[in-house]
């Protein structure tokens, strides 16, 4: 079955490359990736577990709903504005961007500060990451129960997230001295990885600019690889010797032996994991009702409304067990335990079983659709750039670990996406 599922996203991923000339649109990125993962589980590489039938019929209907979903074309009203290289009407204006760095930056600094002093003090940077999930207890080390506190870091967290890919846009783009964008980019990028202990944001980082790469290639015919510029080249390949020896080091300090067994494990792994997961679900006869797929959201309400009123709906305590147990770690085969990479499939059908998986991914599909649309056709100079679908790209490789939604650090960015189109749209119509 396994092979099955890989053959079929295969051909569906070739079909859209085909007819929209480009591999980056969503599906083929989408059916690509997830081609990849399902071979290798379906090899069962490193003797992972065998996966039910059910739990490859799930992943399959995840993959269609999506593609489905991206045929779809969302025209929401809007107005399309051009402007010359001086404009300033771009999605982050460059002077707003660095003020926007400098209040972002500064929390996640003093994570990263804490996690220097941990590693000082002896601590793995795997047993660091736990304690900040709020799964461990780490001595010299107290994770804050103020709701505001976790929120302002969220909020900080998600806007870091636009200004990567604002940074990607910028650099690519005919902007002056655009190499300091690249800078503030690779910053955030690593003190993100190091605060968290993660490596999967270096990943997102490495998709977000060969996408931004060949979308701007063809909006822009100045990018020709044969007359990229000399600078441009030399921030590339500086970039990618910085994530490079960001990822050498962060696995070290994870005390991680065979790095591309750990990668492969992580890249297909998250396949036997819903498998076992699946286990919790039939087991379990409440369903979360959107509480699990839109948790991101719903975790922002639900705390204050407990407040309140002093309790929340059963369903939502349900979401609250699905997040718990998808942290909880699984065997994925006779020595290999696995936890977190539970994939998109897992929190949608926790919502409402097979619906829920078809109506979250169908919509995940047409909205990463419409975004590719407005980022391949507009102007490089327009307020609607390519940035959005940078993030987008990253949200779909996202999907191995968890439904984007679920997350409430993309919630901020969304949100925030939002107002800063409402805020440009109304200074162009005054």
């Amino acid at each position: 079955m396994g092979y099955i599922v890989s053959f079929s996203s295969l051909i569906i991923g070739l079909i859209n490359h085909i007819k929209i000339r480009t591999w980056v649109n969503p599906t083929s990125l989408f059916c690509y990736l997830w081609s990849v993962v399902s071979l290798l589980a379906a090899l069962r590489i490193y003797g992972i577990d065998e996966v039910s039938t059910k739990t490859w019929s799930v992943i399959m209907l995840g993959i269609i709903s999506f593609a489905i979903g991206a045929t779809f074309k969302l025209d929401f009203k809007k107005n399309e504005y051009n402007f010359n290289q001086e404009s300033e009407l771009q999605l982050i204006k460059p002077k707003h961007y660095w003020i926007i760095f400098c209040v972002v930056v500064i929390p996640i600094a003093g994570e990263v500060i804490d996690t220097i002093r941990l590693i000082q003090q002896g601590y793995q940077l795997s047993t660091i990451r736990m304690a900040k999930l709020g799964l461990e207890e780490v001595e010299g080390y107290s994770r804050s129960k103020n709701i505001t506190v976790n929120y302002l870091i969220e909020i900080a967290k998600g806007l870091s997230t636009i200004l990567v890919a604002v940074g990607i846009e910028y650099y690519f783009s005919l902007l002056k001295n655009n190499t300091k964008y690249l800078a503030a980019a690779l910053v955030l990028i690593i003190f993100d990885a190091i605060s968290e202990g993660g490596r999967w944001v270096l990943a997102y980082a490495a998709i977000e600019f060969v996408v931004c790469y060949y979308l701007m290639k063809e909006k822009n015919k100045y990018m020709s690889k044969f007359s990229m510029k000399r600078k441009t080249k030399i921030g590339l390949v500086s970039a990618v010797i910085v994530i490079v020896l960001a990822v050498n080091k962060i696995t070290s300090l994870r005390s991680i032996n065979n790095t591309k067994q750990h990668f492969l494990l992580y890249l297909c792994g998250c396949i036997p994991l819903l498998d076992k997961k699946m286990d919790y679900l039939q087991d379990s006869s409440t369903l979360s009702f959107s509480y699990s797929g839109l948790y991101g959201a719903w975790s922002y309400i639900m705390p204050y409304v407990n407040k309140i009123i002093g309790c929340v709906p059963r369903s939502y305590e349900e979401a609250l067990n699905v997040r718990r147990n998808a942290q909880s770690f699984d065997m994925i085969s006779n020595n290999i335990q696995f936890n977190a990479f539970s994939t998109s499939f897992y929190y949608l059908f926790a919502d409402m079983r097979w619906i829920g998986v078809f109506i979250g991914m169908f919509i995940f599909g047409a909205l990463a659709n419409m975004i590719f649309i407005n980022a391949r056709e507009v102007s490089s100079y327009s307020i609607n750039s390519v940035a959005p679908y940078l993030i987008v790209s990253q949200m779909i490789i996202k999907t191995i670990q968890i439904y984007p939604l679920a997350s409430p650090a993309y919630i901020v960015v969304i949100v925030s996406l939002l107002i800063i189109y409402k805020i440009n749209n109304k200074k162009i119509s005054q």
